[in-house]
């Protein structure tokens, strides 16, 4: 199996004291995906955002179905 890495970034005029407990919630995931990708967290809820945590994910991305792995690195 080939493991590809993806790294990005992303700017929002906020301070992480207003924006950490949105990204802290595993569930907001899905509202963060577009509807079309079919996106199913599969990883029992709630998960603890910390490092070396993983989550697991299944979607669809041009009718193909994938499963996906985050790794929280930071």
């Amino acid at each position: 199996m080939r493991i590809h890495t993806l790294d990005a970034e992303l700017w929002l005029p906020r301070t992480p004291q207003e924006l950490f407990p949105f990204f802290a919630d595993a569930a907001n995931l899905r509202r963060l995906t577009p509807a079309s990708l079919h996106f199913e967290i599969l990883t029992p809820q709630p998960i603890e955002m910390r490092v070396r945590t993983l989550i697991e994910y299944r979607l669809r991305l041009h009718h193909i179905p994938l499963r996906w792995r985050s790794e929280i690195t930071q």
